[in-house]
């Protein structure tokens, strides 16, 4: 078992997407009617530096890209479209004891962003 005076740095790259293989669909209400659908894709990739802490858990902290797109599917053509992108920090803490074998084990993760919109560009809306 590792303790924190020997910690296990790491290196580790992720990314995640919505939309481009498949759409994924917002609808938007004013009250309780539905006014517009959006269809929405998105984008993140990340770089990350973590440290591995025991053996169930891990502490990670990098720098991340993304974009958002989304447009009117159903609506009308007065309503605004959205295409930003951003850049920022991502932190999070990741616990995983899914590996017992008698008792059913548990997964916890808990993230911040802090981004801010891409220099140059902004909403057009």
């Amino acid at each position: 078992m590792r303790d924190l005076q020997n910690p296990s740095w790491f290196p580790a790259s992720s990314g995640n997407h919505e939309g481009f293989c498949k759409s994924l669909t917002e609808d938007i209400y004013h009250d309780q009617t539905r006014i517009a659908e959006y269809e929405v894709k998105t984008f993140q990739a990340q770089l990350d530096f973590g440290i591995q802490l025991q053996r169930f858990a891990e502490l990670r902290i990098g720098p991340m890209w993304g974009s958002g797109k989304a447009g009117v599917e159903t609506g009308t053509t007065d309503l605004p479209e959205l295409d930003e992108d951003y850049a920022g920090i991502k932190a999070s803490l990741i616990v995983d004891r899914q590996d017992r074998t008698f008792f059913e084990g548990y997964y916890i993760e808990t993230s911040a962003d802090f981004a801010r919109e891409a220099r140059g560009r902004g909403p057009r809306l």
